[in-house]
């Protein structure tokens, strides 16, 4: 296993390079003392594939944010006529809290192991996902917007050019969030 500096290092580079994928405490997880598997990274890294994949293989549960994040996203939009895009952080961090209630429902069943997938990073500040396996997709950023765009463009296209434009460009502010983001992550692993 790689040290932490080095590993944030390389972790910095991957924005623009490919990098393997980082993985910590995955013993812990496999030997059944993690319960949890958190999968993080960029939007079109291969999260899901990866998620999927480790499940199959280790014939556990397995979930995404996904599935918590969009309703209430949807919910918050409808409350306040705000799209995505337009959010603040602290609006984000906000919706953060409300995640990680969802998320702490989940995790009370302590005899399955479970892999989620879509772990925002700035998720791990919260104490019961500190403690939990880890992995960090190390897809570059312009390797997983080509995905991301591959993945998605007919569906915004179906939606008209102004769509599609509004997507890409939702995406860019959320990979800079994801930059900040990094930097927490960052504090993070330098406390363990």
């Amino acid at each position: 296993m790689r040290s932490i500096n080095k590993y944030l290092n390389t972790l910095e580079e991957s924005w623009v390079m490919s990098d393997d994928d980082h993985y910590y405490n995955f013993g812990s997880w496999l030997n059944n003392k993690n319960q949890v598997l958190l999968i993080i990274g960029l939007s079109g890294s291969g999260k899901t594939t990866l998620g999927k994949h480790l499940a199959k293989k280790y014939n556990c549960g397995y979930s995404t944010t996904d599935d918590i994040w969009i309703p209430i996203l949807r919910k918050y939009k409808e409350k306040t006529g705000k799209k995505t895009p337009d959010m603040t952080e602290d609006e984000f961090e906000k919706i953060d809290r409300i995640v990680v209630k969802e998320l702490e429902k989940i995790l009370r069943n302590k005899n399955k192991k479970m892999i989620i997938e879509g772990i925002h990073i700035m998720l791990l500040k919260y104490p019961f996902l500190k403690e939990q396996s880890l992995v960090i997709k190390g897809t570059s950023y312009f390797k997983s917007f080509y995905q991301a765009l591959k993945r998605d463009s007919s569906k915004y296209l179906k939606k008209g050019s102004s769509r599609f434009l509004d997507h890409y460009l939702h995406y860019l502010k959320m990979s800079k969030n994801h930059q900040i983001s990094l930097h927490k992550l960052q504090k993070y692993l330098n406390k363990k």
